[in-house]
């Protein structure tokens, strides 16, 4: 049974992704809009059953490198990349929010985490190739740009798991790639699911 997993680094664009996914009739762990499940960082023992009972259902992976899944399952790997300074962007607001502005989040600080997000790549796709040879890197700017297509290909990339491209595709709302000033995770929450 396929396992998807989507990955990335922190504000690679993976809760979109699993919105997607989500709209298109695959089952998802976690709660939308953000998909995220404390379940994925727990202790090694406890996320390998948690794994095992959840395959099937596509699962968001941050930071794979630090919070590796347990070997076994049949892992299709969605891995999403965004552009760097737009990603650290992203991070700073977010640490920002987190912490009511204790962290200093400046120019020098972005530059730090443009660097972090170029290293940390690479230790965490190493993690992602032990586990599954099927791996598709999508760019996030495609998914804003491109959703229909973006569906299209991931369709095919989970065959035969169904996925209902149009819907997938819906739930992409029209912007730009730059990062936003606010959350569009706030506004989803407000909203309330589709």
């Amino acid at each position: 049974m396929i396992t998807p997993l989507v990955c990335g680094l922190g504000r690679c664009g993976s809760s979109l992704v699993m919105q997607m996914l989500h709209a298109g009739g695959i089952q998802t762990t976690g709660q939308w809009p953000a998909f995220e499940d404390e379940a994925t960082q727990m202790e090694p023992f406890a996320r390998a059953a948690w794994y095992r009972e959840n395959e099937g259902r596509a699962i968001k992976v941050l930071d794979p490198h630090h919070w590796a899944p347990p070997p076994g399952l049949d892992y299709r790997v969605i891995w999403l990349d965004r552009a760097v300074k737009e990603q650290a962007k992203s991070q700073q607001k977010f640490v920002r929010a987190m912490t009511k502005g204790v962290f200093a989040t400046g120019r020098e600080q972005a530059r730090g985490l443009e660097r972090a997000l170029v290293r940390e790549r690479v230790p965490a796709l190493y993690i992602l190739r032990a586990l599954s040879t099927r791996i598709l890197p999508i760019q996030f700017e495609t998914v804003l740009s491109q959703p229909l297509s973006v569906s299209l290909i991931i369709k095919d990339f989970l065959y035969p798991l169904g996925l209902n491209e149009d819907r997938a595709a819906g739930v992409v709302r029209k912007r730009g790639p730059a990062c936003l000033p606010d959350f569009l995770e706030d506004q989803l929450v407000e909203e309330g699911e589709p």
